[in-house]
């Protein structure tokens, strides 16, 4: 089987330049990369019969024509925004200056996904991403779930799983169900079988979760390292690109097994005095020196007020990574709005 053939063709050289990086970056010499600038070769290029698995191409070289060569992809870069396909058969239309080069590749790649994995044989292993924060109240929930929006949002295949003590995420949703009782016992006692047993209990909407529980899991005596557990398993079968893990404030040795399970784990605060003190002392707990793994997020960030994080006073352990803005009637909101919340998407897109 050969490399897959992706042609870039674009006069705006500046344009196109970050996004042949981001493929490089992504296959490196897993595929056959061309980029074409000017629009006579391009033209002579199609003079005769063309086999391709992507063309990415400006309105000013596209022509219907295209159609007639063997290419599995098209994607047409435009300078008017007009969502979906064209009125042409199977041309894939992007409005170039809507999203950065990061969602534009992965719109891209994940419409062409098939394919493409296919032939490059790459395929990265399971990410379990951990949200969780020192106090409730700080939008960890909110978070999580936008962060799962927007990974689907990117093509990703994205797991949730709230392992707090008591769920509420399901008022996001609309199926508010809980998880069937069948599965009760099944997490009580935890074997090798759980995700098995589970899988087919998974719903979905815009991205999987597992449905939330009635009452607390301490109500049915499940432990809470089972979330550990079924972690693991989910992410030996790498069927899932991101797991993300919401959890709560409470603190104990097996919320730190989940902590060193993760592969990311975010931390959530507010500028408030009181939620730094917190921070620092759920830090007293842990290692978290390992920056690259444990990164911190100021959320519903309002600049008329102080900010604490920065008054030296507060005696802050940690550095704030990212701050995330206050989100007017956030409980309002649908998982794909809150997929197109700067913040949240800057947070998502920094996993890619």
């Amino acid at each position: 089987m050969g490399k897959p053939r992706i042609v870039i063709a674009d006069a705006d050289e500046a344009y196109i330049a970050p996004l042949q990086q981001k493929f490089i970056e992504a296959f490196f010499d897993k595929i056959d990369l061309e980029i074409i600038t000017e629009e006579e070769c391009f033209r002579s290029l199609f003079s005769a019969p063309q086999k391709m698995d992507i063309l990415v191409v400006s309105e000013a070289f596209y022509s219907i024509e295209l159609q007639r060569h063997n290419i599995e992809n098209i994607f047409l870069m435009t300078e008017q925004s007009s969502d979906g396909q064209t009125s042409d058969l199977l041309v894939n239309k992007i409005f170039k200056y809507a999203k950065n080069v990061k969602e534009i590749f992965h719109e891209i790649i994940g419409s062409s996904s098939d394919s493409l994995r296919a032939k490059t044989e790459i395929k990265k292993q399971t990410q379990t991403i951990l949200v969780t924060a020192a106090s409730g109240g700080a939008g960890k929930t909110t978070i999580a779930l936008g962060m799962a929006a927007c990974l689907a949002q990117a093509h990703k295949r994205v797991l949730y799983i709230d392992a707090e003590f008591v769920q509420n995420f399901q008022f996001f949703l609309n199926n508010t169900t809980p998880i069937s009782n069948e599965l009760i016992p099944k997490f009580q006692v935890g074997n090798e079988r759980l995700f098995a047993d589970v899988q087919s209990h998974i719903r979905r909407e815009l991205f999987e979760y597992l449905p939330p529980f009635r009452a607390s899991i301490s109500a049915y005596n499940i432990s809470f390292g089972i979330f550990t557990y079924l972690a693991e398993q989910i992410k030996k079968t790498n069927v899932y690109d991101f797991i993300i893990i919401d959890t709560d404030s409470t603190f104990s040795d097996e919320k730190g097994d989940l902590i060193d399970h993760a592969d990311k784990v975010f931390l959530v605060t507010r500028q408030d005095l009181y939620s730094v003190y917190k921070t620092n002392c759920m830090l007293g707990n842990i290692n978290y020196s390992d920056s690259d793994k444990f990164l911190f997020l100021c959320n519903a960030f309002q600049t008329e007020y102080e900010n604490t994080l920065l008054n030296a006073e507060s005696h802050s352990a940690f550095m704030v990574n990212e701050y995330i803005h206050w989100i007017p009637e956030c409980e309002k909101m649908h998982l794909d709005e809150l997929a197109k919340v700067d913040g949240l998407q800057k947070i998502a897109y920094s996993l890619l």
